[in-house]
C-alpha cells in the first residue's frame, strides 16, 4: 500500500490510561492529560482517539476525561474499544455501554488485536469479530465504524474473505529514523514522517489479508511519540510515549461532516494548432 502527501492526511493521537503520567500510582488523577495544553503546543494535530474499554479491565479509567476534555478542547473525537474472544458479545458491549454513556462519537473502533487466553482459533476468533461489529453497528448506527489492526495479527489469527467492506486503520511502525550509531527507530514526531510522505512504495503501510486497499482510511505509523505535554521529561519514569497516527482526510472530513475540498484538478491539456504549407506538406506544431 501507499500513503499519500500531507495535506491529504490528519495527524491523530490515540490515548488511554496508558498516557496518564501517574496511572500505577495511587493519585492517577495528577498525570491526566491537559488538552488544552496540547492543542495549543501541537495545532496541526486534528484528532483523539479515546480508549473507552480494554478487553479485560472493562471501562478505561480515563476515557470520560480524555473524550470529553480532547472535545472541549477543540479535538476531533473518536472512541475505541477491545475485543476479547474470551467473553461474548453481550458482556462486551455491556461495558462499551456503560463506558461511552450518552455520548454518540462520530466513529467508533474495534481493536481486533486480543486472541484470548489461551489463544482461540481462528474460527472462534474470527466470528467473535464478527458479532463485535455487528453489535457496535446496532448499538451506535450513526457511528463509522473502524477496524484496528495490523498484519502480523491479523493474517495468521483469523479467517479471512470477508473483510473487504470495513474501513481498516492499520498499524505498521516503521523504522524512519537512523541514530548516529547506525542504528534505525521508529518516528518520535510527526516530522519524521512527514518529511518522507508521499510514500509511495507499495507496501507501506502493509496491508493485512482480505481488507481493500479503499478502505485503508488510517496508518498508526509509530507507538513512541514524543507528543508534549503527554510526554515532557524522557528521564522521567513517568513519561509516557503516545502513538502517532495518519488518517486520510477525506475519509475524516466525512465522518465529521467537513466540507470536502475538491481534488485538484489535472492540469488542462494544452490547445495545439496545426499549420502546414500544402506544397511542402511541412508540419509545425505549436503550443498555446
Amino acid at each position: 500500500m501507499s500513503w499519500p502527501n500531507l495535506s491529504e492526511s490528519v495527524l491523530v493521537l490515540d490515548v488511554s490510561i496508558y498516557q496518564n503520567r501517574y496511572y500505577n500510582t495511587d493519585t492517577p488523577e495528577r498525570g491526566r492529560i491537559d488538552f488544552d495544553e496540547l492543542k495549543k503546543l501541537n495545532p496541526e494535530i486534528t484528532g483523539i482517539i479515546s480508549r473507552a474499554a480494554g478487553s479485560w479491565s472493562g471501562a478505561d479509567p480515563d476515557f470520560q476525561h480524555n473524550y470529553d476534555k480532547s472535545g472541549e478542547a477543540g479535538f476531533d473525537q473518536v472512541a475505541y474499544v477491545n475485543q476479547n474472544p474470551d467473553k461474548t458479545w453481550k458482556w462486551l458491549l455491556d461495558e462499551w455501554k456503560k463506558a461511552i454513556g450518552s455520548r454518540i462519537p462520530k466513529a467508533i473502533v474495534l481493536d481486533c488485536e486480543s486472541f484470548g487466553y489461551p489463544p482461540k482459533s481462528p474460527e472462534v476468533i474470527t466470528s467473535a469479530t464478527q458479532d463485535n461489529l455487528k453489535a457496535i453497528a446496532d448499538t451506535w448506527p450513526e457511528a463509522h465504524i473502524i477496524d484496528y489492526t495490523a498484519r502480523w495479527a491479523w493474517d495468521s489469527h483469523w479467517v479471512h474473505g470477508w473483510e473487504s467492506d470495513i474501513y481498516l486503520w492499520a498499524a505498521h511502525w516503521i523504522y524512519v529514523v537512523q541514530e548516529a550509531g547506525g542504528d534505525w527507530r521508529c518516528a518520535e514526531h510527526f516530522d519524521e514522517i512527514t518529511s518522507v510522505l508521499p510514500i509511495d512504495n507499495g507496501f507501506t503501510p502493509v496491508m493485512p489479508a482480505g481488507y481493500s486497499k479503499d478502505k485503508l482510511v488510517g496508518w498508526q505509523c509509530s507507538e513512541r511519540g514524543i507528543i508534549a505535554p503527554i510526554t515532557k521529561n524522557l528521564g522521567d519514569i513517568f513519561a509516557p510515549r503516545v502513538d502517532l497516527n495518519f488518517f486520510k482526510k477525506i475519509f475524516w472530513d466525512m465522518v465529521f461532516d467537513k466540507p470536502i475540498s475538491p481534488p485538484i484538478p489535472a492540469p488542462e491539456k494544452p490547445i495545439v494548432t496545426i499549420s502546414y504549407n500544402q506544397s511542402t506538406v511541412e508540419l509545425n506544431v505549436i503550443e498555446e
